[in-house]
């Protein structure tokens, strides 16, 4: 079998929402993934930090839901996936800029006390949605310089906390 674009209508539910157009071959992929439960893998047995916005978090998501009031998204499907501890810090409404008063950067600065192999940075949703500008990368290094009321100058200051918190 080759993948190609072969859609078909199938009831594969993703994000417990459901997607009529999914591959047959990437609906395979899912039920084999499913049964086979983890997976070796550089990942195998890692730690490992999500943060991030709603689709981090896994708002709606129906996936495990042992957590309260939601799923555990993407970073839970990978966790658990590959036998990892795993956090999912992630936060509904959360920007990557100063658009909104929940940061994607307080959720690193609330878990560098703990060591991870992984941090896994997402966002934009919400600053795209609240209109803060994309903005552009900063010739500097220095974090002062970053302007954080952009897209682009807020990831420049949120890789830059990763990387200090996250040495290893």
């Amino acid at each position: 079998d080759t993948i190609g674009p072969c859609f078909a209508d199938t009831s594969v539910h993703l994000n417990g929402k459901g997607y009529n157009a999914i591959s047959p071959y990437i609906a395979k992929w899912i039920e084999t993934i499913e049964k086979a439960g983890t997976f070796d893998s550089v990942l195998s047995d890692k730690s490992i930090l999500f943060v991030g916005d709603s689709i981090t978090d896994g708002a709606k998501d129906t996936y495990t839901a042992d957590r309260e009031n939601h799923g555990d998204g993407w970073a839970g499907r990978i966790g658990t996936m590959y036998n990892m501890t795993w956090n999912n810090a992630g936060l509904s409404g959360a920007s990557v800029s100063t658009v909104k008063d929940d940061r994607v950067l307080t959720q690193i600065e609330n878990n560098r006390d703990t060591s991870y192999d992984y941090v896994i940075l997402h966002g934009g949703v919400n600053d795209a949605m609240e209109g803060a500008p994309v903005g552009t990368m900063s010739d500097s290094v220095n974090v002062t310089a970053f302007d954080k009321t952009t897209f682009a100058g807020a990831f420049e200051e949120l890789i830059y906390y990763a990387r200090e918190y996250y040495k290893d």
